[in-house]
This record gives C-alpha cells, structure tokens and sequence, in this order.
C-alpha cells in the first residue's frame, strides 16, 4: 500500500506545481488564443445556454443586446486573465455591466445564473484549447481552473453589487415617483392623460372605486421625512390601501373593489390615539381629490382619540363645518341668549340640549347620562324654548338647535372650553 502524505508537495512533470510560472503562462497564452480565435463561436454558445438554460430569458423576455452583453462578458473576462493586476479596470466594466442588468429589469438572479453559464463556457474553452493545442500541460488545468474560477467569482461579485445599488437608487425614484403621482390624484387636478399615467403607474383603473381616510396622528409629525413614504399593495379586510403622507398631513387611499364602506370595520383604518376621517366611496381617478377634500372635512368633525368619523354618518356636522361663516352665524343666531347667561347657567343649559339631541329626545336617557331626575331635564328644556323662542316640538326648530349644538362645539368657539367635561362629543 503506498501513503502518500498530504503536506508533502506532489510534483507534476515538468516540475510544474500549483501557481507556477508554466500555469501563468498558459492562462495568458490561452486568453489570448481564445480571444483572437474562437470568441465569436464561444459568444454563440453562451447565448444558446442562457436562452436554453435561464427561465426569465427562455420565456422571451432577453434583453436585445444580449448577445453584445455576452461578448463584452466574455471579452472583459479574457482580457482579465491575460493581465490580472489590472483589477481596476475589469471592476470598473463589471459594475458597468451590472448597472445595465438592473436599469434593463433582468432580475439578479437570471443575470448570476448567466454569468455562471459564461463562466462554464470559458473553462470549457480553456479545457479544449489545451486538449488540442498542448495535450502535454493538461495537468496544468488544476492551477487554470482556480484562476479561471476566482475570476469569475469576482465578477460574479463586483456585478451583484453593481445591481442592488442601481436597484435601489431606482426603487428611491420609483417611491418619488409614485409619490408625486399619489399627490395629484389627491391634492391636485389632474388631465385625463395624467390620470392615465398615475392609475398605470400605481396599478389603479380608472374606473375603480375609492374612498379617501385623512389621519391625524396624536402629536405633530416634525419635519417632512427626506424620503417620502408610499405603501403599495398592503391588504386589509380585503381593501387594497395606498399610504401617502405630506410635511403634516397623512392620508389613505383605500381601493374598494366592490366593496362597501359598511364592510370596512373602523378597526381597521383606525389609529391608536388619533383620528380619522372617512370620506364616501366615489368612481373614478378624476374623483379621488373631491374624495380626499370630503374626508378631511369628516376628520374636523373628530373630537375623541381612536375616533374613525364617517362623513356619511355626520353630514350635518359636516354641512355646519364646512361654512365656518355660517356655523358662527347660527350659533350666535339661535344660542345668543344662552351664552348670555351666567357660566353656570350655561354650561347646564348646553349640557343638557347636546344629550336631548343625541338620546333622541328621551328625558329619561338624558337624565340618566346626566344624574337629574327627568321632569329636571324637562324644566331645563322649557327655559331653553324660552331663552331662544325655538320649539322642542317643531321639527325645524330642533333642526336649528341641532345645527347651533354643533356649529358651536365645532365652529369658530373652543369646543370644550365652555362646557362640561361630561359632555360627551355629538354623532
């Protein structure tokens, strides 16, 4: 039996070991031949393997210039072989072709597996240039394959690179892009072939249906973030949302397919500690702004943390707000006499006209949510019908004192500052 101890070198013939100057020398005499002989056929074949080889390429989506790529590949690799000190300028073409990859849409993948078919392709012309030109150094392909491998690697490497930097600085521009895009739909107007550009951009059809919600977060955001934030494709109960948000203001553009906004739980747009307007369900690209203008005027009817506002579900509210002249008018109009009276007075008188509003004109619900007796909600009510000569009874005076309640706990007065702190909030 014959040992043959690890440490100790084997010597080939010729003396030739591993990195000898003989291996040198043929890499560069092999690139050289190979360059000037064969790059063309061996060219050929690479794009045969890679169209027959590579899913992504063999389902017709090659790039055009595939085969100039290849041939600058290979090119790049022979010329690398002969001079190997010259890493500086074979990087440089690396990162170059890599770039081009991303900027062309092949994905990574697709693009290494080709670089491993073209690295095969060179090690089996190497191999067959050896064969038929110096049978004799056949043993010296240990050494040309380590090279020939190492270089590849690092191309493979420096091309890799190259890609996901190009690809994420075009993901930055495709996200401000998007973002802009968004922006309009939102908060400008559009022509129909912008609208047609941002709908193809952002995956919208402009026959879709939509619904806006404007967010206020509970403290102020500072200042605009550099990188504008979009969220594309984020699923909740079925409804596709687009996430935009501007230096202090934030919205969600819901994509409702066919469904409805009472299929849409509160929970799911809802923000922990702020609040939310929702506005109604429209048709159309060119709808979104007046879709995004309503549901901000839902969210000025929000006065309670966590609170989802429907517009549908505070149109009155929302039809005093959206005339802050009128809504200090009616105010003033039907409630002067009472804010006349005295603090104490007042407050009582408004607490209890917001909850006979909001219980339905039930004494006893009121006197319940207030700790009095009924006839005392009762006797409250008579002195307000006397203080501003409306009815309790007469469907258009409750109307004008609901609009009052709400123009002056939203409008131009403080909400709160004059009533009670268990007043609750109307709607």
């Amino acid at each position: 039996m014959e040992i043959f101890m690890l440490e100790d070198p084997i010597v080939r013939p010729g003396g030739a070991g591993r990195g000898s100057a003989r291996a040198s020398e043929l890499v560069q005499r092999s690139a050289a031949l190979l360059s000037s002989t064969a790059l063309g056929t061996l060219t050929d074949r690479v794009v045969t393997d890679i169209l027959a080889g590579v899913p992504f390429y063999r389902a017709s989506q090659a790039p055009a210039d595939l085969r100039e790529t290849v041939h600058s590949c290979l090119c790049l690799g022979l010329a690398a072989l002969q001079d190997l000190d010259r890493t500086d300028d074979f990087e440089h073409s690396a990162r170059h072709l890599g770039a081009r990859g991303a900027d062309q849409g092949s994905p990574l993948e697709a693009l290494l597996q080709a670089y491993r078919i073209g690295g095969g392709a060179l090690w089996s012309g190497f191999v067959n240039l050896v064969i038929e030109q110096q049978p004799g150094d056949v043993f010296l392909l240990v050494d040309v394959a380590e090279k020939v491998w190492q270089l590849v690697d690092r191309i493979t490497q420096v091309v890799a690179d190259a890609y996901r930097q190009v690809q994420g600085e075009l993901a930055v521009d495709r996200i401000h892009r998007n973002w802009r895009l968004l922006d309009s739909l939102l908060y400008g107007r559009p022509d129909q072939p912008a609208l047609a550009v941002a709908g193809m951009a952002l995956g919208l059809r402009s026959e879709d249906r939509f619904a806006v919600a404007c967010v206020r977060r509970p403290t102020a955001y500072p200042e605009p973030e550099p990188l504008p934030t979009l969220k594309l494709g984020r699923e909740g109960d079925g409804v596709s949302v687009l996430g935009h948000r501007r230096a202090g203001e934030e919205a969600m553009l819901l994509c409702m397919g066919n469904r409805d906004l009472d299929e849409l739980p509160d929970a799911s747009i809802a923000v922990p500690g702020g609040q939310v307007g929702l506005g109604p369900v429209v048709q159309g690209l060119g709808q979104i702004g007046t879709a995004r203008a309503l549901a901000e005027l839902a969210l000025a009817t929000c006065r309670r943390p966590g609170e989802v506002s429907r517009l549908d579900r505070r149109l009155p509210t929302a039809f005093v707000l959206g005339r802050p002249d009128l809504a200090s008018r009616i105010a003033r109009s039907v409630l002067q006499p009472v804010l006349n009276r005295p603090r104490g007075e007042r407050e009582v008188l408004l607490a209890t006209l917001a909850a006979w509003l909001d219980c339905g004109g039930s004494p006893q619900r009121v006197g319940a949510r207030l700790f009095c007796h009924r006839n005392t909600v009762l006797n409250r009510l008579r002195r307000i019908e006397h203080l501003t000569g409306r009815s309790t009874t007469r469907p258009r005076d409750v109307v004008e004192l609901s609009l009052a309640v709400d123009a002056y706990q939203y409008g131009q007065h403080p909400p709160m500052a004059d009533l009670p702190p268990h007043l609750p909030p109307r709607g």
